[in-house]
């Protein structure tokens, strides 16, 4: 048992500061961390960071903080909100249509409810971004969108999502076959119309689902290769035994969440991207994965051999890079939108506690006090 000065100290306001503290009405706030983690891989001792209107506006160590703006101190660690590049909270069951295939003008953004306790539920563990995609099922599933946590979409069309492997098959609708699917998807994008020209074009980045096989993922990457796609593979665990040919491809990564039977290829998958400087982040999938399994999937692959700074940019600057949000959030950077997490210790220590989650200046979570005092 710990006692309360810890979590006291770590959240303590300065004598006038309020209890709750937000920066979206125009008024500044300030934040000075024992650690602040930028999100490029660069850690500054007693780093500061000062927003106002929800947006950065000053960072370093000796950032300046103007007259009469509260300051926080934070006996902790600071980074960038976490993102999770494959998400489908809060589209309370609107992400899929079990009658057809092919959904390639569905809009994800439209079924955004961030609201839903699903969506609340990731900010208690630091994820203040995601990307919102259509559960498995459909060889095109739609539009994906980027969500802020509990507030706005900020990308409508991040990705257009495709299944190229079985993930995208039901009995009972056609193609029923893995070949049949990959006949259409070849069709449509050979003579691409609509959201698959934009696609062919550049335009449109794809979320590429390749299926669990090593068959099904080369030819998942053969075919973004024939019609030039550009985005993310996802969905298997096999995607680190051919980070080469994913390079060659021009592709970035979702790894998989952790699990007891597919743990050892994702952390040897993160491992050997990062060897290979292949861009990746970390799926989530809640919520048949609960959302803590994001930080504990980075944890796992530290553990594994990825070092920490890369996995925390895994998590953060990379991720927004690869769903194109790269200059809103990600990173602790003037000019960009002030989602910031505080923690008890190291981001990517499974250990650590989220004590305060901030979006767009707003504090939309804190950590609560035992009844006793203690922190357990």
């Amino acid at each position: 048992m710990h006692t309360n000065a810890l979590l006291l100290a770590s959240l303590a306001f300065v004598a006038s500061a309020p209890t709750s503290a937000s920066s979206s009405e125009g008024d500044a706030l300030a934040i000075r961390a024992e650690k602040l983690h930028v999100g490029d891989g660069t850690v500054i001792e007693n780093g500061i960071v000062v927003f106002e209107a929800g947006v950065i506006t000053e960072v370093g160590k000796g950032a300046p903080v103007p007259k009469g703006v509260v300051l926080i101190e934070h006996a902790g660690h600071l980074s960038a909100g976490l993102i999770a590049l494959r998400e489908h909270a809060g589209a309370v069951g609107e992400s899929n249509d079990s009658t057809r295939a092919v959904m390639d003008e569905a809009d994800l953004s439209y079924a955004y409810r961030p609201n839903h306790s699903e969506v609340q539920g990731l900010l208690a563990e630091g994820i203040t971004t995601f990307v919102l995609a259509p559960r498995p099922g459909s060889l095109v599933g739609g539009l994906c969108a980027v969500a802020k946590t509990g507030s706005e979409v900020i990308s409508r069309r991040a990705y257009l999502s495709i299944c190229t492997g079985a993930n995208g098959l039901t009995s009972n609708r056609f193609p029923t076959s893995l070949q049949g699917s990959q006949a259409e998807l070849e069709r449509r994008f050979s003579w691409p119309q609509g959201v698959f020209a934009t696609a062919v074009k550049g335009e449109l980045p794809v979320m590429l689902d390749g299926g669990s096989s090593r068959t099904e993922v080369q030819h998942a990457i053969a075919f973004a290769r024939r019609h030039g796609l550009k985005g993310i593979l996802v969905g298997s665990t096999r995607l680190g035994e051919m980070a080469a040919k994913i390079r060659a491809a021009g592709l970035g990564v979702a790894l998989s969440s952790y699990s007891p039977s597919t743990g050892r290829r994702v952390v040897e998958g993160a491992v050997a991207l990062a060897e290979m400087q292949v861009p990746f982040g970390f799926a989530l999938g809640s919520p048949n994965n609960h959302p803590a399994n994001l930080r504990l999937t980075a944890a796992a692959c530290i553990r594994g051999g990825l070092k920490s700074g890369e996995a925390l940019k895994a998590l953060t600057s990379t991720a927004a890079r690869l769903a194109g949000v790269g200059d809103k959030v990600g990173s602790i950077q003037v000019g960009l939108a002030a989602d910031m997490v505080l923690w008890s210790g190291e981001p990517t220590d499974p250990g650590s506690r989220v004590m305060a989650v901030y979006v767009d200046g707003d504090e939309v979570f804190r950590a609560e006090d035992d009844e006793n005092g203690d922190d357990k």
